[in-house]
């Protein structure tokens, strides 16, 4: 078993309490095993969620057509330093839930839609790992939401 088999991971919600405890994490380690293809999470015609304790990789793809999807960053394993998460939604809506502090880049295109991140401004969390989340809306819209 290799040294980084047998560490824990730390969820982005571990990395807030434990920069609000006073500690400082170790950051996520840069290649954690072999390149894994990007996860996808899609809303079509309905509604699709992930939460609980889940493996956030370096991509993620979010879908919403005519539905909703919500992904709960809180319990998310991250696997490298920095995750790239593209939302398209259309006539359909994105929610993504962080928790406090961890950094979320929002960028993207909106037409008649929108994207927000509706956390109160604040500092990052020092060697937490950065979100970008890249939207594409059309009639529909991404939120980003604090995690309480």
């Amino acid at each position: 078993m290799s040294m980084l088999e047998q560490q824990p991971h730390l969820t982005l919600g571990e990395y807030a309490e434990r920069i609000v405890g006073g500690g400082r994490p170790d950051p996520p380690p840069e290649h954690a095993g072999p390149k894994r293809h990007p996860r996808w999470l899609i809303g079509v015609l309905g509604g699709s969620e992930l939460k609980g304790r889940w493996r956030l990789g370096s991509r993620l793809r979010i879908i919403a057509l005519l539905g909703g999807a919500q992904l709960d960053l809180g319990q998310a394993e991250p696997e490298a330093a920095e995750s790239l998460i593209t939302a398209v939604a259309i006539l359909g809506g994105v929610e993504i839930i962080a928790p406090p502090a961890v950094p979320v880049e929002l960028t993207g295109v909106s037409l008649l839609g929108g994207k927000s991140d509706e956390r109160p401004p604040g500092p990052p969390l020092p060697g937490c790992p950065l979100v970008r989340v890249r939207t594409f809306c059309l009639f529909g819209g991404v939120k980003v939401k604090e995690r309480r």
